[in-house]
């Protein structure tokens, strides 16, 4: 229907019927009205329903009460990472995780276990309410490798972590940032450290990798009078069809120039880094058997990745699968050990699963191979196995 005013009390109407299309001229009138309000059913619930009083009026809430962050701390998820070894057994890192509503105060309970045969268990506050966002990990350990002395190890001890941002914008985010970490292997190793970091990231959807990376960061470290620094930078892009290409760097140097095995000074070389490791130099090499001390390390690495998009679901089965990512990735390291000068090249296929445990609740699934060539640092064939689970 159409309508249109030809004077000030009547309007000219065009209408269509069952038989034909007609005109007529009829009279208005101006009524009292107001715009129409759509409800949906579940508005009618009462979760959403409008509280009143007996005397009608709508309650307000009560804002003599103060709100207290730390006093309401709510659990807000359990993080549980686990990882194959063929001697060690399997390696975890585990994190219960409580936090306020407005997420600015969390407590975590933490677990972690290395290829050393190291345990730490600990309990970590964050703030980020201010300007100034802190972290602090007092831990115990629980488990020793029974190769070395007992006294080689803390008993208990504390990793502090401080971050300024100077940059947050768009997909951009930089931060300077101050670290002081007692080190679980050594009784007299606490390094402290001063970064500036800076990074960009984008991951849209349900991707299964970022669309984007760069990051980068400079970084300078102090331990029992020596000097430590370094720098890190990586990259990362898509490409169509779901492929994804990364490479980058990280090298870290010491000014000690000689060293004991008892010791335990200069760069910290390690396959896995712990929940309580805040030295910003420490170097990770997956291969790697046992920890080492170092003058030097240099690294470079490049990856490739495919995204498959195969999916099968069950509704028996427990476990079902949504879509599977396959990598390649080399890395070559330049290694100064106060002896003498190393190389070890590591070549790494692998493939990730993105796996649902009930249809419900996600389990990513890694499992690759790893080559060393340097029998000095590590076994030649290395298979692992990753598991990660949320809840």
């Amino acid at each position: 229907m159409e309508a249109r005013w030809i004077s000030d009390s009547e309007v000219l109407l065009a209408a269509t019927s069952a038989d034909d299309y007609y005109y007529v001229v009829s009279p208005w009138k101006a009524k009292q009205g107001a715009p129409f309000e759509p409800q949906l059913f579940f508005e009618k619930d009462p979760p959403f329903a409008v509280k009143e009083n007996e005397n009608g009026k709508t309650e307000r809430v009560d804002l003599s009460k103060p709100y207290h962050s730390l006093l309401d701390l709510h659990y807000s998820g359990t993080m549980v990472n686990l990882q194959s070894d063929p001697d060690a057994g399997w390696l975890y890192d585990v994190q219960m995780v409580f936090a306020d509503p407005l997420t600015q105060n969390a407590v975590t309970a933490l677990a972690s276990r290395t290829d050393d045969e190291v345990t730490v268990l600990g309990v970590g506050y964050e703030n980020t309410q201010s300007l100034v966002g802190f972290k602090v990990i007092p831990y115990a350990v629980t488990e020793k490798n029974g190769t070395l002395p007992s006294s080689t190890y803390r008993d208990f001890g504390v990793v502090g972590m401080a971050s300024v941002p100077y940059l947050k914008k768009g997909y951009w985010d930089g931060a300077v940032n101050a670290s002081y970490s007692q080190d679980v292997e050594s009784v007299e190793r606490a390094p402290a450290g001063l970064s500036v970091a800076l990074s960009k990231s984008e991951q849209f959807g349900h991707s299964f990798y970022r669309h984007s990376g760069v990051d980068g960061e400079v970084f300078a470290v102090s331990d029992r009078g020596d000097r430590g620094m370094g720098g890190a930078l990586a990259f990362e892009r898509d490409f169509p069809k779901e492929w994804y290409l990364s490479f980058g760097g990280k090298g870290s140097v010491s000014d000690r120039e000689q060293m004991s095995a008892a010791e335990r000074r200069g760069i910290k070389l390690v396959s896995k880094t712990s929940l309580v490791e805040g030295d910003p130099s420490v170097m990770t090499m997956p291969s790697l058997d046992g920890t080492r001390y170092v003058k030097k390390v240099v690294k470079g690495s490049a990856g490739l990745k495919k995204v498959l998009n195969f999916s099968q679901y069950f509704f028996t089965f427990p476990l079902s699968l949504r879509r599977e990512g396959l990598y390649l990735s080399y890395d070559h390291y330049a290694i100064d050990d106060f002896k003498g000068s190393h190389r070890v090249n590591e070549i790494t296929a692998g493939a990730s699963l993105d796996a649902l445990w009930l249809n419900s609740f996600l389990l990513p699934i890694n499992i690759e191979y790893i080559n060393n060539d340097n029998p000095a640092f590590g076994s030649r064939d290395n298979v692992r196995v990753y598991l990660s689970m949320g809840f």
